[in-house]
């Protein structure tokens, strides 16, 4: 047998009484007792000769000596004593408590790491671990204590730069103690999670790495214990949710602090998902049951943590909590669109962070793109938004997801609309270098996104109109400020090349209202000058420019929302008088500075504005972004006109080849020639080497259509600025040479032409003389069968002689009488035949059997009324008017056109003849000296072409009368036609006269200057309706003629302005239809008989407003004005008698009104005297609104009809919702205005002069006139709507 190893140290360490010894010497001695105990082994040592030192080493002289040598050097010896000892203690249960406390002490120097002992406290450390005696603490009774002490002194001590082995030994100590306690305090269980909190993480990310560390090696051991603390959590939440509530809404009431604890524990479970998931086994159940709770925090909590630890851990949570998953996803569909909100923004994540995943959650992010609330569309955007071009581009979130995110720019609400914009606009930044370089998967993807933010633009919502442009002038168009002018105009010109023929002429308009709103401002500018410089502001000079300042105010805040606040804005802005400013300003607006200049005087004017008045700077900065010149300017043209001449291959199907880059070069450049040609006059070289070096040729479509367009571009130039087209002989030459040439295409040649029609220059001169003297005498007869290669370069000269009748008359003159002859005897009396059997309905522009006779129809309509202003006007409108009939529709053989044509020709060629023919008496109405000449007669057959039977030609035409409209160019009798579109069965042409017309009545620049033009327009539609070819006064033809009058009044009618119409459609009982009238009637049975149908519709169009006023519950009130019908259509009756007569007798057949009646839900209206009859007993006096009456109705309506529309209101009030925000920003209930009061004759022909223009002459403004206010009289009517009765109004 071994002998066993015994201690040698013999020396005391203490002693008993008061002797004590020195502390060098006593350190000395333990340091040697330390030594030797260290190297003693465990197996080897006979503990026995332990037994002095051990019960010295506990004495309190030791334990609490002064000297922290001391106290390690003893500390380190009873670890040493514990090992030797192992497995049983040589002590009892008190002295192993204070042995433990005093080793706690002493650990607590491990935070020193430069103390001298720094070691020994390691060493005493690395002993609890290894020899593992730190799990006798357990073993006493109540060891909670100190078992807390322990985990509290380590987390405490643990810092950054302490090393890795001090950190495993602490890991160690603390997961011994885990393990081997019975239960494991909840205060140390609160110590732990307390690692997890952010604060204490930034504070000692050491102590948060210890805590992971312990918790993955105790996980099994320490799970029932987190599990129970979240569950305490979660039980208390859900006994509050269970018991009080508060508010109207029944959710739980929770304090601050209980709110503060649930977000805690919430924070703390998604920490430890990162850190330590296994300790979530039981807590992941319990937050699939949180997520049914009632508690909208409890279930928003729950979603959050949720949808982060799925973020985190993905395929891996899902395959193994599946009902948490199916849960979490349920809240899709949650109450509260806050929660719903919430997921919204966390399942977009996923996409990023598990693509696996994404699948699944594409039919959910499709339902909440188009969410009943606005909070969860507004989230779809922003979370969209922050996806990043992988993606976007390649994860497995569906394409389709996109597209419903466009249509969230037209939606309802402003925030989800605008996030959708500035989403948009950020995907396709992007996507940019993608798309530059041609992928088909990003062209696919987001190839569209261009389009969708111009289309935008037909929503015609002024929000919306801001936010598209701030998000193309600062995204999409330019986003960073270091490309260089070649990536920024290849950059324009892909974006264009990406838009849709609807977006591209939203982007020309772009241009256009940049260059009115740069006149606008322009003007305004000028008149804050001459404000600022008049001598007396408060004198009649500057009172007259206040007024004209105020106008112009008003025009420029017609088009920004919130028009009140940016007037305001203006007008301070006006007062400030900053010469500096208003120079910045318009150096942003210039065409003649390059893209660097512009930018920096932009953003110079935004910060000296700020600097100056920080409150104009929201009005400023919208406007100054608007009328910059940032997106094109003087450095696009370079390298526009470069890209344009250098795309000369064959354009393919792909996106941005160099040809389709030229193709988009030529478009841009021609239209910003016809908007800001300035910016060609420092290009002038460049712009006529276009037409120097091109050289198309017949047949060749594409070159054909790039000299088009370089011709069209200088051609707006030299319209322009006809000083600045150079003299360059091979310049003049070559225009001569396409001018005179058989083989370029006509519209080539009319844009040579009209080069050198508008240059100001001898040279140009004597080009025009020797084009005439070639083409003028070799113009030879036309053969009736001549095909398309004979009539082509026909066309073309005419177009050539065109130009030269219009703007060289002088030199045109001597060559008059035979281009005259030349076309009577060629177009105006030629036959027309058909060139093949087929004769189509639709008038196809490419349809080669009748392109001849096509063509001839365009060239007379096109040129002949250009020929001779005086003398050839008649004949070209009769001929043009015989052409816009298909099937003459007058009983009168003098009135009728006459068709020229035989029945042979095709009716392609009819419908394309029609369309052409209207069109150009439109053009022809826009001149005062031709519009005089259409009569009447001439309307009513070209309000026939909007119900053309071909559905081009009456939506070309349809189009065409709106752009006329409504750049005020004719007179407004032609605007009663666009309400025939109402029985069209095609919603394009419905909705943009809808559009239209609601645009109209919201623009407060046309209300000021028109207040009553749409109420009045009334009488000009049923005059229309009295001279169809199918009016008939049957109650069947009646009810088809109500859908006109019904539709006008669905767009116009509103409680303001009823009365208005009512007014007008009952003075028409006043008055005989000119056009019928005889010369001189002598009984009340003619003039009843020639203007029946107008009374008829009178009679019809008052029921009908009392019907709707029934239907909406508006006040039908006397009309205090003397608006009459117009004079170039009616003529007042002057005989009393035969106006007593009308007056009394009601022109409706009874069928008619018990038929309404029936439909109407057997309602009843009451009439005034001027009103559609039934006895009314006074005669209406001429001017005046009808009379008051109906006092014994009123009486007895008045209070059941006051207490049925306040409580229609109420429940009006009561059951408003956001509604899903499918329709356009612009629908709801059109904005009510009050009409106003004009003097009659001022409806009697066309809109007049420019007001704007009269404000740059210096001209005073009229003041507005309102009309006054209706006071409620005897006379007044309300009629109220009855339980069962259907008051839905159609909107856009």
């Amino acid at each position: 047998m071994a002998t066993l190893d015994r201690l040698r140290f013999r020396q005391k360490l203490v002693f008993e009484g008061t002797k004590t010894i020195a502390p060098a010497e006593l350190m000395k001695r333990l340091k040697t007792l330390h030594a030797e105990l260290a190297e003693m082994d465990q197996e080897k040592v006979d503990v026995r000769s332990l037994d002095s030192v051990t019960r010295s080493l506990i004495s309190s002289t030791l334990l609490e000596h002064k000297d922290n040598g001391v106290q390690i050097h003893t500390a380190c010896c009873l670890a040493d004593i514990m090992r030797l000892y192992a497995p049983e203690a040589p002590y009892d249960e008190e002295e192993l408590r204070t042995i433990f406390e005093f080793f706690l002490s002493q650990l607590a120097h491990l935070a020193q790491s430069n103390s001298d002992y720094f070691q020994l406290y390691f060493y005493l450390l690395e002993s609890l671990s290894n020899v593992k005696s730190v799990v006798l603490v357990v073993d006493l009774n109540h060891p909670e204590q100190l078992v807390t002490e322990f985990f509290r002194l380590f987390f405490d001590i643990i810092r950054p730069d302490q090393s890795r082995n001090l950190q495993l030994y602490m890991v160690d100590v603390l997961h011994q103690l885990v393990e081997e306690t019975p239960t494991v305090p909840q205060e140390v269980v609160d110590i732990i999670l307390a690692q997890f909190l952010k604060k204490r993480q930034t504070a000692n990310p050491t102590a948060y790495q210890l805590a992971c560390d312990l918790c993955n090696a105790a996980t099994d051991r320490l799970q029932k214990y987190i599990c129970q603390y979240f569950t305490d959590v979660i039980v208390n939440a859900g006994k509050a949710s269970s018991g009080s509530t508060s508010g109207s809404s029944g959710d739980p009431h929770f304090t601050a602090d209980q709110l503060s604890e649930f977000k805690t524990a919430h924070y703390l479970i998604k920490e430890l998902n990162r850190a330590c998931p296994g300790l979530l086994l039981n807590v992941i159940p319990q937050l699939e049951e949180e997520l049914t709770l009632d508690a909208v925090q409890l279930r928003t909590l729950a979603t959050s943590v949720l949808g982060d630890m799925i973020a985190e851990r993905g395929h891996a949570l899902v395959r193994r909590y599946p009902t948490a998953w199916k849960a979490w996803i349920q809240r899709k569909a949650d109450k509260n669109h806050a929660v719903r909100a919430l997921w919204v923004e966390l399942a977009i994540h996923l996409y990023r962070a598990q693509p696996q995943l994404g699948r699944e959650l594409n039919e959910a992010i499709h339902a909440k793109v188009t969410d009943p609330d606005e909070k969860v569309r507004l989230a779809v955007a922003r979370g969209l938004a922050q996806l990043d071009l992988d993606t976007l581009t390649y994860s497995p979130l569906d394409p389709e997801i996109l597209v419903q995110l466009g249509h969230r720019c037209r939606d309802k609400k402003s925030s989800p609309r605008q996030e959708a914009i500035k989403a948009l606009s950020h995907i396709f930044d992007l996507a940019y270098p993608s798309l530059e370089t041609r992928d088909p998967i990003a062209v696919a993807r987001f190839g569209w996104i261009p389009s969708v933010l111009f289309n935008t633009f037909y929503a015609n919502d002024l929000d919306t109109l801001v936010m598209v442009e701030r998000a193309l002038t600062e995204t999409v168009f330019q986003p960073s400020a270091t490309l260089t002018d070649e990536q920024r105009t290849r950059r324009l010109l892909i974006v264009v090349a990406l838009l849709d023929d609807r977006a591209r002429k939203a982007f020309m308009g772009f241009l256009n209202r940049q260059l009115n709103t740069s006149r606008e401002m322009n003007l305004f500018l000028d008149l804050c000058e001459k404000y600022n410089a008049a001598e007396d502001p408060q004198g009649a000079d500057g009172q007259g420019v206040l007024n004209n300042l105020n106008y112009v105010i008003r025009l420029i805040t017609s088009k920004l929302p919130d028009a009140r606040k940016h007037a305001d804005h203006l007008l301070s802005f006006a007062k400030m008088h900053d010469v500096r400013l208003h120079k910045m300003i318009r150096d942003a607006m210039s065409p003649q500075l390059g893209h660097k200049a512009i930018r920096k005087s932009q953003r110079e004017a935004v910060k000296r504005l700020e600097s100056l008045s920080p409150t104009l700077a929201d009005t400023f900065t919208i406007l100054i972004r608007r009328v910059s010149l940032t997106v094109v300017n003087r450095s696009t043209i370079t390298e526009t006109a470069g890209t344009g001449a250098a795309g000369s291959d064959t354009a393919s199907a792909a996106q941005w080849t160099p040809a389709k880059l030229a193709e988009t070069a030529h478009i841009l450049l021609k239209h910003i020639a016809t908007v800001f040609p300035e910016m060609y006059k420092s290009h002038v070289t460049e712009l006529f080497a276009l037409v120097r070096n091109d050289s198309a040729t017949a047949g060749d479509d594409d070159t054909e259509q790039g000299q088009t367009a370089s011709l069209k571009t200088v051609a707006d130039f030299a319209k322009a600025f006809p000083t600045e087209v150079p003299t360059d002989r091979a310049i003049i030459q070559r225009l001569v040479q396409i001018a005179l040439s058989d083989s370029v295409a006509p519209v080539a040649a009319k844009y040579a032409a009209s080069v050198l029609a508008h240059a100001d220059s001898p040279a140009a001169t004597a080009a025009v003389t020797q084009i005439l003297d070639q083409l003028v005498p070799n113009l030879a007869p036309i053969g009736s069968d001549a095909d398309a290669e004979v009539l082509r370069p026909c066309w073309a000269h005419l177009k050539v002689l065109g130009q030269f009748a219009l703007f060289r008359s002088g030199q045109f003159a001597p060559y008059t009488d035979r281009v005259v002859s030349f076309v009577q005897q060629n177009f105006l009396r030629a036959e027309l035949t058909t060139t093949a059997n087929a004769t189509p309905t639709v008038a196809t522009p490419a349809a080669t059997p009748v392109r001849p006779s096509r063509q001839r129809s365009r060239t007379v309509a096109t040129s002949a009324a250009a020929i001779d202003r005086a003398n050839a006007a008649l004949p070209v409108l009769k001929l043009l008017d015989s052409w816009i009939t298909p099937v003459p529709t007058t009983t009168s053989a003098a009135d009728a056109p006459t068709d020229p044509e035989p029945v042979s020709t095709p009716n392609p060629v009819r419908s394309f003849r029609r369309l052409t023919a209207a069109q150009c008496l439109l053009k022809l109405a826009t001149q005062d000296r031709y519009e005089s000449l259409l009569g009447s007669q001439h309307v009513e057959r070209l309000s026939g072409v909007v119900q053309d039977p071909c559905y081009p030609v009456r939506l070309s035409y349809t189009t065409k009368l709106i752009g006329y409209l409504n750049s005020l160019r004719i007179p407004h009798r032609f605007l009663a036609s666009l309400f025939l579109v109402a029985p069209d069965t095609e919603a394009a042409i419905k909705l943009t006269v809808r559009s239209f017309v609601k645009r109209q009545l919201q623009a407060p620049n046309m209300r000021d200057r028109f207040a009553t033009l749409y109420e009045t327009t009334i009488t000009r539609l049923i005059h229309l309706l009295a001279h169809r070819p199918d009016y008939d006064e049957t109650s069947a033809a009646l009810n088809a003629l109500s859908r006109y009058i019904d539709f006008y009044l669905d767009l116009v009618a509103n409680d303001d302005n009823v009365s208005l119409i009512f007014h007008m459609a009952a003075q028409l009982k006043t008055v005989t239809d000119r056009s019928t009238m005889p010369p001189n009637p002598t009984s009340a049975a003619q003039t009843l008989k020639a203007s029946q149908p107008i009374y008829v519709l009178s009679d019809m169009a008052q029921y009908l407003i009392q019907e709707k006023c029934h239907a909406h519950q508006w006040t039908l009130l006397s009309y205090p004005g003397s608006d009459r019908p117009p004079r170039d259509l009616f003529v007042p009756i002057e005989n009393d008698e035969v106006l007593s007569q009308i007056a009394k007798r009601s022109f409706l057949p009874p069928d008619f009104t018990r038929d309404r009646s029936g439909v109407s839900h057997n309602h009843h209206y009451h009439h005034s005297s001027g009103g559609t009859g039934g006895g009314a007993s006074a005669t209406p006096r001429r001017g005046a609104g009808t009379g008051p009456g109906l006092r014994g109705e009123v009486t007895r309506q008045r209070k059941s009809a006051s207490r049925t529309a306040a409580a229609a209101g109420s429940e009006s009030e009561a059951s408003g919702s956001d509604g899903e925000g499918d329709s356009d920003a612009e629908t709801g209930r059109r904005k009510r205005r009050r009409p106003r009061r004009r003097p009659s004759d001022a409806s009697e022909r066309g809109f007049g002069r420019s007001k704007m223009a009269r404000a740059a002459e210096g001209m005073t403004t009229p003041s507005r006139r309102n009309a006054p206010r209706r006071a409620k009289a005897d006379g007044e009517v309300r009629y109220h709507q009855s339980s069962d009765s259907d008051s839905n109004v159609e909107e856009d």
